[in-house]
């Protein structure tokens, strides 16, 4: 991974993808920076409310992990600009 990293400092045009399920919702993981990783899932799975309990599981499992608060925004390249949807705090949600 950090190959990775170094080739994209020095401008190689190069792309990452991570494909993680957590019961039945399936995150995307993109590489842009090596201090930040976006995930991306499918809205419309949640859309009943059915599958929010693996939603909050993974961000809680994030957060943990990586000892970081877990942002979820909708799609856009300006997140800084916009509320967070839901967002951990602490540890958890």
């Amino acid at each position: 991974m950090r190959g990775f990293f170094a080739a994209k400092e020095e401008g190689v045009d190069v792309s990452a993808r991570l494909g993680i399920r957590v019961g039945e919702l399936w995150f995307d993981c993109f590489f842009f920076d090596i201090r930040e990783i976006e995930f991306s899932f499918d809205p419309s799975e949640l859309a009943n409310g059915q599958h929010f309990g693996s939603l909050e599981q993974f961000l809680i499992w994030l957060d943990e992990t990586c000892d970081r608060r877990v942002v979820v925004t909708m799609e856009t390249t300006h997140h800084n600009d916009i509320p967070p949807l839901l967002e951990t705090v602490k540890k958890g949600i």
